[in-house]
Order: C-alpha cells, then sequence, then structure tokens
C-alpha cells in the first residue's frame, strides 16, 4: 500500500494524524478527550459525551434508605439519567475499553490500597513509578460521579472514605481485645450495612431506618460491626460475618465493663428534655448486644444474656421520640431474641415475661415516617400507647374488652409471650409424659390465643403475605401462633435436641415421639398445620424455597419442622385406628384438602403420575390413604428445604433434620 503521508484524523485543536489510534493518544495525553467527543458529538444527533463535566457534590454522600430499606434517591436524581451514555460509548468500542472505569479516582474504589502504605509491605520505588507512568492523567476535580461507561451501582447505605477511616479509628483503642482483627473493606462495609436493612432489618426494627446513621454514631462502632456482620450473613460471607461478630462482641464486653456491666434505667430514660450523647451511646450498646444475640442464636455461637429496665415515658420532640421508641423496641426485641433459645432450643427462658416492663412497640406509620411532620400526623392517627403488661393480662382474662389495636412488631410481642407461658405451663406438669397440657391450662391459653387472632385480625397493619418483606413480623406471628397451637398438644419442642445441632438424632427423636390424639381440641393446631405445608404449595415449592426463604425469619422454619411432623403423625393416627375409630366428617374434608395440596405440590415438583385404572382414591382404604399421604406430605417437606436460599445455619440444620425424619418414618 503507497503512504500518501495524508493525515486524515484531526483533533479540534488543529493537530492531524495518519491513524485513528495516534490520534486517540494525543486526546488523552492531550488532556481534553472529553472536550472533543462533546464537539464531536454536536455534529452527530443523538449522542451525548462520555464523561459530563465534573460537578461537586451538594449534599451528603451517605443516604439512608426508606422504611421498605430501598434508596430514597430517586433514579430522576441521578446526573447521569436520561443520557444515552451507552449508545456513544459502543460506537468506539476502543475507547470504552480504555476509558472504562479509569477516570474515577482510584481511592474511591480501592481505599484500602491508597489511604497509605500498607503495613504488611515496604514501599516499593517501582511500583510508585508503575502507578504514575500506567494511570492515566485524572484532573484534580475529578469525582467518582464522573463516570458514564457504565451506570451507577446504588448503594443505598454508601459509606464514604471519611466514615470507614472514622470507624477503623473507632475500634482502634480494641485492637488488644480483637486479636488482630482487620476492618473490612470500605465496599464491603457499605455491602453489609444494606443487607442488614434490606434483608433483616424488618425481622427486628430496632433501629430507626430514617434517622440512623452509621457516621452519627462514631463512639458506638460495636453497633456498626454488629449491623454490618448480621448484613454479611444475608449476603452469604459467613467468614467475614464471624470475624466482625467477634470483634463486635470484644468491644461491647469492653462497653459493659466501662459502664459496669449493666445499663440501668437512669442510663437509658435519661433525658425527658433532652437525650445526651451517654444516652444515645448506652442505647447502641444495648442494641449492639441484641443483634449479637441474634447472630448468635442462628450461628450456633455463645454469648450472654442483656437486662431490660423501666418502662417507656413521655416526649415532646421527634428526635428524643426517636431515641425513646428505640428504647422500648430494644426492650421488646431483648425479650423475643431471648426467646427464641427457649422456642428453639427448649431452653429456660431467660427474661420471663414478668420482667417485661414497657410499653409496646407503636405503629409501623409513626416508626417509618420521614420527617417531624409526618410523623405528628401518624400520632394523630394512633391508638394510645398501651404498656406490655397490661396488653398480656387482657390477653389471659377473658372478661377483658377486646378493641386493643396493636402494630406487627407488639403482636409479635404478645405471642411470644404466650409460647412463653406453654412453655412454663409443660414445666409445671406432675406428668411428664402427658403429650397435652393440663385442662385448666389448656382452656387459659386457649382463649388468650383466640384473643390474641382477634386482635391480630383487627389490626390494620395486619398482613398475611410470605412473599411481602414490610409484613415480616405479621407473617412470623402466624407463624408462631401456629406454633402455640400445636406445643398445647405435643412435646417436639423438647424431644428434637436442636440445641446439639445433629439432625440425625433430632429427626430419629421426632419419628419416635408419639402421634397426636385425634379429639375435637386439636383441630386449631391442625389448620394452622395444613395452612403452613399450602403456602409453599400456592407459591411454588422450589420458588418459595429458592426465593421467599431468605427473607423468612428463622422462627417460620421451626415451625415448618414441628407442622410437618404434627400432621404426618396425624395422618398416621388416624391410618392406625380409623377401624376402631371411623374418621369424623372434620378428618374427612382436612384429609381431602391434604391430598388436594400433596398432588398439586408433586405436580409442581414433577413427580406426579396419573394413577391406573382401577386405583383410584375413591378404591383406596382409609388407612392406607393416610399412611400414604403421610409418606409423600414427609418427602414434600423434606424436598422443601434441598435448595434454600437462606443465608442462616439453622436453617440447614432443620433441613438436614426434616430429611432425616422423612427417612426414619419411611423406616417404621
Amino acid at each position: 500500500m503507497l503512504d500518501t503521508n495524508e493525515k486524515s484524523f484531526r483533533c479540534f485543536c488543529g493537530k492531524a494524524f495518519a491513524r485513528r489510534d495516534l490520534l486517540k493518544r494525543h486526546e488523552e495525553i492531550g488532556k481534553h478527550l472529553a472536550t472533543n467527543l462533546a464537539l464531536r458529538g454536536n455534529s452527530a444527533p443523538n449522542v451525548t459525551p462520555i464523561l459530563a463535566a465534573p460537578t461537586p457534590p451538594t449534599t451528603a454522600e451517605y443516604t439512608p434508605p426508606d422504611s421498605s430499606g430501598h434508596s430514597n434517591e430517586s433514579p430522576l436524581n441521578d446526573p447521569g439519567y436520561g443520557e444515552d451514555v451507552h449508545m456513544n460509548t459502543f460506537l468506539s468500542f476502543d475507547a470504552f475499553l480504555n476509558t472504562m472505569g479509569l477516570n474515577a479516582p482510584l481511592d474511591s474504589i480501592f481505599p484500602d490500597l491508597l489511604s497509605g502504605p500498607d503495613p504488611n509491605f515496604g514501599v516499593d520505588e517501582s511500583s510508585q513509578m508503575f502507578t504514575t507512568a500506567r494511570l492515566p492523567y485524572l484532573p484534580p476535580d475529578a469525582h467518582a460521579e464522573d463516570i458514564h461507561e457504565l451506570k451507577r451501582i446504588p448503594c443505598a447505605w454508601k459509606v464514604t472514605t471519611g466514615q470507614w477511616e472514622d470507624l477503623r479509628s473507632a475500634i482502634k483503642p480494641y485492637d488488644k481485645q480483637m486479636n488482630g482483627f482487620v476492618l473490612p473493606s470500605l465496599l464491603a462495609i457499605s455491602r453489609h450495612i444494606t443487607g442488614y436493612f434490606e434483608d433483616f432489618h424488618n425481622h427486628l426494627q430496632i433501629l430507626h431506618p430514617v434517622t440512623y446513621r452509621p457516621q452519627d454514631c462514631p463512639e458506638s462502632p460495636e453497633l456498626t460491626l454488629a449491623v454490618a456482620a448480621v448484613g454479611a450473613i444475608c449476603r452469604y460471607e459467613t467468614n467475614t460475618a464471624v470475624r466482625m461478630f467477634d470483634a463486635a462482641m470484644s468491644i461491647v464486653h469492653a462497653r459493659l465493663r466501662e459502664y459496669g456491666s449493666r445499663f440501668s434505667a437512669a442510663q437509658l430514660n435519661h433525658g425527658v428534655t433532652d437525650v445526651d450523647p451517654r444516652s444515645w451511646s448506652a442505647l447502641r450498646t444495648v442494641q449492639a448486644a441484641l443483634l449479637l444475640t441474634a447472630f448468635a442464636v442462628m450461628e450456633d455461637y455463645a454469648t450472654s444474656d442483656e437486662h431490660v429496665g423501666a418502662p417507656g415515658i413521655t416526649q415532646t420532640t421527634w428526635k428524643q421520640w426517636t431515641f425513646l421508641e428505640g428504647v422500648r423496641r430494644t426492650r421488646c426485641a431483648i425479650f423475643n431474641v431471648l426467646n427464641i433459645y427457649t422456642t428453639v432450643l427448649d431452653s429456660p427462658p431467660a427474661l420471663p415475661s414478668s420482667r417485661l416492663n414497657t410499653y409496646l412497640p407503636c405503629s409501623t406509620l409513626e416508626w417509618t415516617a420521614q420527617n417531624e411532620d409526618d410523623w405528628r400526623l401518624a400520632q394523630d392517627l394512633a391508638p394510645e400507647p398501651q404498656g406490655f403488661q397490661e396488653a398480656y393480662s387482657d390477653l389471659l382474662t377473658a372478661a377483658a374488652p377486646q378493641n386493643a389495636l396493636y402494630s406487627p412488631f407488639g403482636n409479635l410481642v404478645l405471642i411470644n409471650a404466650l409460647l412463653q407461658r406453654i412453655h412454663l405451663a409443660r414445666q409445671m406438669q406432675l406428668n411428664g409424659r402427658s403429650e397435652s397440657l393440663r385442662s385448666s391450662d389448656l382452656d387459659e391459653i386457649n382463649i388468650a390465643l383466640e384473643r390474641w387472632t382477634h386482635a391480630w385480625r383487627q389490626a390494620p397493619e395486619s398482613i398475611f403475605d410470605p412473599r411481602n418483606p414490610d409484613a415480616s413480623n405479621s407473617f412470623t406471628a402466624t407463624s408462631l401462633l401456629g406454633l402455640a397451637f400445636v406445643r398445647l398438644h405435643t412435646t417436639y419442642a423438647s424431644c428434637r435436641a436442636l440445641r446439639e445441632w445433629q439432625p440425625h438424632k433430632t429427626g430419629l427423636n421426632l419419628a419416635r415421639a408419639h402421634s397426636p390424639k385425634r379429639d375435637a381440641d386439636i383441630i386449631a393446631a391442625l389448620l394452622h398445620a395444613t395452612q403452613a405445608f399450602a403456602v409453599p404449595v400456592k407459591f411454588g415449592v422450589e420458588v418459595t424455597s429458592r426465593r421467599q426463604f431468605h427473607h423468612w425469619d428463622l422462627q417460620n422454619f421451626v415451625w415448618h419442622l414441628e407442622a410437618a411432623t404434627f400432621l404426618s403423625k396425624w395422618l398416621l393416627s388416624v391410618a392406625d385406628f380409623c377401624d376402631k375409630d371411623p374418621v369424623s366428617d372434620f378428618e374427612c374434608r382436612l384429609m381431602s384438602i391434604i391430598h388436594s395440596l400433596v398432588n398439586k405440590a408433586e405436580e409442581s415438583l414433577g413427580w406426579s403420575t396419573i394413577p391406573e385404572p382401577g386405583k383410584a382414591v375413591a378404591h383406596r382404604t382409609t388407612a392406607t390413604l393416610a399412611r400414604d399421604l403421610s409418606d409423600r406430605l414427609s418427602r414434600i417437606w423434606s424436598r422443601l428445604y434441598k435448595r434454600h436460599n437462606s443465608p442462616w445455619a439453622l436453617t440447614e440444620l432443620i433441613g438436614e433434620s426434616l430429611e432425616e425424619y422423612q427417612k426414619a418414618m419411611a423406616r417404621l
């Protein structure tokens, strides 16, 4: 090819080149790539610059999410929204590859690498020379928001470099207690805090999502680490979560020693007219301990109990109310979390309901108000606050009026208290072998459960929707209601021995447990157990396991374990005694419903088969049908946990226990 020395590739500054790559190199070295592309864009329709002009930030980089855990930031507020950035980018693939992400300040992407020399490595001059020689020019006012080759990845709980440095400085005094703990990267901390508010916050609503900011509590790094530890589990980063758990627990123990091992009511309730920093610090340490306790029970870790003080008090401003409502919710959440040890592991109650002397949590509308005006409006619409002891007493008193309205969190606290009462009533039985409680206890608790159900139904915020993360407390409370009805007539909690973390032993113990008696007293328990099975069947067994389990509270899975055992053993009881004690109309209808649900579940799993002629259900005996349903039901429950997406180790234990139970039942 004849070289004519023609320079057909011209820059806007007037310089011309024979090859496109030389022009591109000139543009980059000449520091006017963005301007040149912008000028070219004037002559080409529908093309926008790859890099927008730098815009200094006008608001704080940290943006808290709304009550649902999602960012308040609208895409319309994104400086890059609406620009056709991809069209111009892919018009020149080479330019895209050369500039993608490299025009951002690297300290915003890799703060650990550029914040200072790594203490584990010496400073190498050759590496500094390489960085200087190879990295493209960064304008002095360059900002991470200037990158428009790719859309910004939204992070609702973004932690800035300065905030990350503050957190690292805050934990430094506790280095000796933390045994060489290294704070995860800025990106990891942001991801973990986001994970907490997206996937766990709705189960334990103790942090006010509108006003909570990690950078506002530098004196309480234990809370930030506890939040991040739980969030790391929700992001399946178990090793990181365990390290942060240990670090946060070390700081909590140190803080408890600083405060004298116990937070008094005076510390938490100080400041009716104003809330001082010491009160906030005390509350945050208690909240951190609570989150670590929840972490411990779901990941088989050991931790210590917390203490609960006096009831809430009145307030006049949103800031004061936020603090005091946080105290109340923390107390109620401590009761709920400690009660998990009793509900799940059959441990004696660490915190009796008689010691919970506080108001029930406020309405969701008040708690999620985005500003003080919305909060005052929500308060005008909300029912009067009610103390826990008063509400609990009303449930156990048949003559008390039934007009109280409780929030979903409040209902969850009350049903936990009733479960604790069932546990204590069983401990008081003279005959430890009896499956059902004493008649007097049965009557009292049955009335309380019926009154609780009525209160749940009339509460405007109650939602039964397993797919709605915002309905977590409502859905979990109904699971605990079913668990309460089953435990009135069974001793599964004590025989399954979950605390030993041996699924084979748990499954075998449940298989050997007594079958429930067939009488009218267990109708409510049967209906709730059937409903528990119907939920995954309705939405699809696989999709429920793979998508919904991640968002469900742990106690729903404990309910599954006992519901599966109760329902399958009741079917075996029908099979064993239907000749001597014919099935009732209710039992016949319920078996028909279970048969239909089992068929639909097997269809969803691809297990269904067309029955052979002459082998229709109508021609099978009741005993054969009941035994067959029991076996198929156990197999489906076991399959539900095969490929779940729950991040918690206890969920895996329950799934393996269900599988062992199904195998043991098949051998019996």
